[in-house]
């Protein structure tokens, strides 16, 4: 992402990953990003309505966010300052794992 850009709209990251994690950095100068808006979770209202829950998402530096794929987020804009992230998109392998039958669970 451009770092000239005060805010990232509404978006899902993509279907050919299996989610992204979002890095606050520690930054000098003073700024006012209020951080993301999530929408995830069970589906309210009717057929008609889905509306999924919306989540406030602060991020102080250090703190990170991990976002499942196709959640919709929204990188809410900032005024004054400058704040800096790092976006990780990631693809898992998964694989199955056969245990030995003196493994108990």
């Amino acid at each position: 992402h451009s770092l000239e850009k005060n805010e990232f709209g509404k978006h899902v990251d993509g279907a050919k990953i299996d989610g992204s994690l979002i890095l606050a950095l520690p930054t000098d100068e003073p700024h006012d990003w209020p951080g993301l808006l999530v929408w995830d979770g069970p589906n309210h209202g009717t057929k008609l309505q889905k509306k999924r829950p919306e989540h406030h998402v602060h991020l102080e530096p250090g703190d990170a966010c991990f976002l499942d794929k196709l959640v919709w987020h929204h990188g809410l804009p900032i005024t004054t300052g400058a704040r800096y992230v790092i976006v990780c998109f990631y693809k898992c392998n998964w694989r199955k794992v056969k245990l030995p039958a003196s493994a108990a669970i």
